[in-house]
């Protein structure tokens, strides 16, 4: 059934639905008013949140966090010390 739901999220009502695979790995996909709004992975490494518009968020277990933004290609990384890494499509890096 969930597999269905899967494929036609447009015919799902509000309801959320979670897979883990054998790693241990859980995926969470919550659907809003039918539509696919947010997909959730858990796994050793950590929690990312994905977005139906690409971007992506990352809470890693060494408290690192990673954001991504699909539209721009640019990547900003906080460390737990507060350093952030900001990579933009071009390849340009900036570290604060």
């Amino acid at each position: 059934m969930a597999s269905d739901l899967l494929k036609s999220p447009t015919q799902a009502p509000d309801r959320t639905i979670t897979t883990t695979a054998p790693d241990g790995t859980e995926k969470t996909f919550t659907y809003k008013a039918g539509k696919l709004e947010l997909t959730t992975i858990k796994s050793k490494d950590g929690t990312t949140n994905l977005l139906p518009n690409g971007d992506y968020i990352t809470d890693k277990t060494d408290h690192t966090v990673v954001v991504y933004t699909a539209s721009t290609g640019t990547t900003i990384t906080t460390k737990p010390d507060g350093t952030t890494i900001t990579k933009y499509k071009d390849g340009r890096t900036i570290t604060h």
